[in-house]
């Protein structure tokens, strides 16, 4: 049984790929495939959803791609699924069928962000429980286990430290935690847009999910290109809405009840975005 609004999101793909076009299926990690954990090392996809992906992923004219906040390595290491694309930190790096590359202005930034996250672990080391993870494209502060009281000091002063880097840099909110990029003029709504051109065949229907600030991006260029925007929880806006990721899970066994079996296509060789 779907969520309520569920069945409608599973028809439009359906009906999109019985009449010869191919489905793209995007989803965020953290709080959308995976729930969302203390530590990030502590979040997985549970294993009906791991089994979903993976037979969706072998349907003929079907992607599956997740696009994360995490760094492409932790990403991979994460999930250990094959046949998916994997686009990391928020759509700088990605791994795209077995083709890796990185944005080339984020590259250009590398040591921006090196000197910052020095700055940055000087900042947070007199707040218990906060921590920054260094994704070398790009940073997150976290501060999950940080007392609720020391919360604002600790933002205070995180934004006081990355002000002098603007605009090279920009910081967007997640889930109890503060993400940090380099500013190219790219984001997951960019990247999706990019990753529909790499797909063979008629344009694709896309499908994507996600549950925190920077999928926004691209749950907004997904509902511009016709495609179905699902958003988790009640932090972003979509056409669509879940209350969190068991409910993905039913969305793709919905997909798998209605979807033929086969291979996914295989794009050539990407170039870079620009």
């Amino acid at each position: 049984m779907f969520h309520g609004g569920l069945a409608p999101a599973v028809d439009r793909c359906v009906e999109a790929y019985a009449a010869g076009r191919s489905l793209l299926l995007l989803f965020d990690y953290d709080g959308t495939l995976a729930p969302l954990r203390r530590r990030p090392d502590q979040a997985r996809i549970p294993s009906p959803t791991r089994q979903l992906l993976t037979r969706l992923a072998r349907r003929p004219r079907v992607a599956v791609g997740i696009i994360s906040g995490r760094s492409l390595d932790d990403l991979r290491r994460m999930c250990l699924l094959e046949a998916l694309v994997y686009v990391g930190t928020a759509g700088l790096e990605w791994d795209l069928f077995g083709t890796r590359g990185s944005h080339p202005q984020a590259r250009r930034l590398h040591r921006t962000m090196a000197v910052l996250n020095r700055r940055l672990a000087r900042v947070v080391a007199p707040f218990a429980g906060a921590w920054v993870e260094n994704k070398h494209l790009a940073l997150t502060v976290h501060y999950r286990e940080v007392p609720d009281e020391e919360v604002p000091s600790l933002l205070e002063r995180v934004e006081a430290a990355v002000a002098p880097y603007r605009p090279s840099v920009c910081m967007v909110p997640a889930p109890e935690a503060l993400e940090i990029y380099p500013e190219v003029g790219w984001d997951k709504g960019g990247m999706v847009r990019w990753l529909a051109e790499q797909i063979p065949g008629s344009q694709p229907l896309i499908l994507y999910a996600g549950d925190a600030a920077n999928d926004q991006p691209a749950l907004e260029a997904v509902e511009a290109l016709g495609g179905v925007a699902v958003a988790v929880g009640a932090q972003v806006r979509a056409s669509y809405w879940v209350p969190g990721p068991r409910a993905i899970c039913e969305l793709l066994a919905g997909l798998e009840a209605k979807l033929p079996f086969g291979s996914p296509p295989r794009p050539a060789t990407p170039g870079a975005p620009t």
